[in-house]
């Protein structure tokens, strides 16, 4: 009863607007004052948001949303774009193709989804209708690979799952890399499907370009590049945690962004511009996590986590039962509120069951983030739909229209991963 009557109070908070830290603290506060805890819920509402603001281990946060920031401000986007197109324009929906391998290098360079559909929907899609392509696979594969960001390492999502988990940050970002490079073989996959069966909506570019006009390309973007190799390969070399990898990988684009700058004073705006933009999300998340705490403690303190693990293991059902389940429950949530509220509501609950059922956290985390990803381009709220919408200036509805086979796509990567569980942690075998 107890846990009805949280669920109740906290979709009912959600419902009318009340920001997910309040509601998530009123919950918790609400839970513990049931067990008859209510002093211990104002000790822990006094003492948490300091402890997790100190915690030395959340500075990752802030460091790789400022480089998503500064990332998105630099004109890398633009030449990454280039790349693609150049090198892969030539093939069956080779300005699709690159767009794809486009989002998947500004989702290593930056972690964020957001950034790169309304980045790519200003300068990809009017580069490919211009070239003749529909406006339904334009807008679609720019919306659906703008999620890349929330897999491909630097994940803000993939932190925050490791932080709720309690799990190495370093291995869940490692872990995210294959899954990440397999959802943009399998989106090159279905574009190039789509272009042989439908030619008029993805005509072959009959623009050559010579080998020297391709590599020159990758003399504009291997700062980019070296940048993701830093990053990722200090924290897989354990040589830095994800904390100092992400302080070196912000320094270096702080610096990159310098060099594209015309004068000192462009960059001091720039700069300035680029540490707003990160103190907002990185407060907003501090927050969240602040109040999941406050209302994981409150589950433990109930008894509902303990119950609800032993509920899901006396299911007599095999355990990929219960798994699709989950997986159906995150893509509904994640079809009507953001992608780290679902984690934060959700995985207090489903990791201790998960976990009892045999399955490596580590992998689920893949799991569960990439099925959060699908809710970022699915109705009603579809947040990388509206982006592009606005940046591209389309309707929504163009956009959703769109993006389905990509959510086929999505679909086939989850369940490879879930046949394969041993994908995701190759690299960290390697390790």
């Amino acid at each position: 009863m107890d846990i009805v009557l949280m669920i109740i109070l906290l979709f009912a908070l959600l419902a009318i607007r009340t920001p997910v830290a309040i509601s998530l603290i009123c919950v918790g506060i609400f839970g513990m004052a049931m067990v008859g805890r209510p002093d211990g819920a104002m000790g822990l509402l006094a003492t948490t948001p300091f402890r997790t603001a100190s915690n030395y281990a959340f500075t990752v946060i802030p460091m790789f949303l400022l480089m998503a920031a500064l990332g998105n401000r630099s004109g890398i986007v633009s030449e990454l774009f280039t790349f693609g197109k150049r090198w892969f324009g030539h093939l069956p929906g080779g300005l699709a193709i690159a767009t794809t391998i486009a989002s998947g290098l500004i989702g290593a360079m930056s972690g964020s989804s957001v950034g790169a559909a309304g980045m790519l929907g200003a300068t990809a899609v009017p580069e490919m209708e211009k070239m003749g392509y529909s406006s339904r696979l334009s807008l679609g594969v720019v919306a659906c690979a703008g999620t890349f960001a929330i897999m491909i390492p630097p994940s803000i999502a993939l932190v925050i799952y490791a932080i709720i988990a309690e799990q190495s940050i370093g291995k869940l970002l490692i872990a995210g890399i294959i899954p990440g490079l397999l959802t943009i073989l399998v989106y090159c996959g279905i574009i190039i499907v789509w272009a042989k069966l439908r030619p008029d909506e993805a005509p072959v570019v009959d623009v050559k370009y010579s080998w020297g006009e391709k590599f020159e390309t990758f003399f504009k973007i291997w700062p980019a590049l070296l940048l993701i190799f830093v990053i990722l390969g200090a924290i897989f070399a354990g040589v830095a945690t994800p904390s100092e990898a992400g302080a070196i990988g912000a320094f270096a684009m702080m610096i990159l962004v310098a060099l594209d700058m015309r004068n000192l004073r462009e960059f001091g705006s720039t700069l300035k511009e680029s540490l707003m933009d990160s103190l907002k999300p990185t407060a907003m998340i501090i927050f969240i996590i602040v109040g999941a705490l406050i209302l994981g403690y409150a589950f433990v303190s109930t008894g509902i986590t303990k119950a609800f693990t032993l509920f899901v293991v006396s299911l007599n059902v095999p355990p990929v039962i219960v798994l699709i389940i989950f997986m159906l429950l995150l893509t509904i949530l994640g079809m009507v509120m953001s992608q780290i509220a679902v984690l934060f509501i959700t995985m207090p609950l489903l990791i201790p069951a998960i976990v009892s059922l045999g399955y490596d956290p580590i992998w689920f985390g893949i799991i569960a983030v990439k099925t959060a990803e699908i809710g970022l381009v699915t109705p009603p709220v579809g947040t990388n739909v509206f982006v592009v919408a606005a940046a591209s200036g389309h309707k929504a509805e163009t956009v959703f229209a769109g993006i389905w086979p990509f959510i086929v796509a999505d679909v086939i990567v989850i369940a490879l991963l879930v046949i394969f569980p041993q994908l995701p942690l190759l690299l960290l075998r390697a390790m």
